[in-house]
């Protein structure tokens, strides 16, 4: 599994594209007329081989904690997680979503993760 992406979950979408686009001088490569806001409110940005997702938050919460997740692109998200499963890992739904799949889990200490097929 490849790491390639982390999601940061917020309220305020434009706040932290403005300042991984400008300050951190990261790539805006989704969608690319992306300013300050995306009214999906998801905008990819890219640093060399990592990428930095921007989300709107679906639900509230304490900002910087339990909001983010580290992205695994894996090539069949179904057989990963059901490896995962039997290695003991406690696997959330597995969601298909017309060509995207991903499925979350946590870390031995609650970190959420993704196995994702991009």
């Amino acid at each position: 599994m490849l790491a390639t992406r982390y999601i940061h979950f917020t309220d305020n979408v434009e706040r932290m594209v403005s300042f991984y686009r400008d300050i951190m001088r990261m790539q805006v490569m989704m969608p690319p007329e992306a300013t300050d806001h995306d009214p999906a409110g998801w905008v990819r940005l890219s640093s060399g081989g990592m990428e930095v997702a921007i989300h709107r938050a679906g639900k509230p919460g304490c900002p910087g904690r339990n909001r983010n997740k580290l992205v695994f692109v894996v090539d069949d998200v179904g057989a990963a997680r059901e490896e995962l499963r039997k290695a003991g890992v406690r696997m959330g739904k597995h969601h298909i979503l017309s060509k995207f799949e991903c499925c979350d889990f946590k870390d031995p200490d609650g970190n959420t993760l993704q196995i994702s097929n991009r």
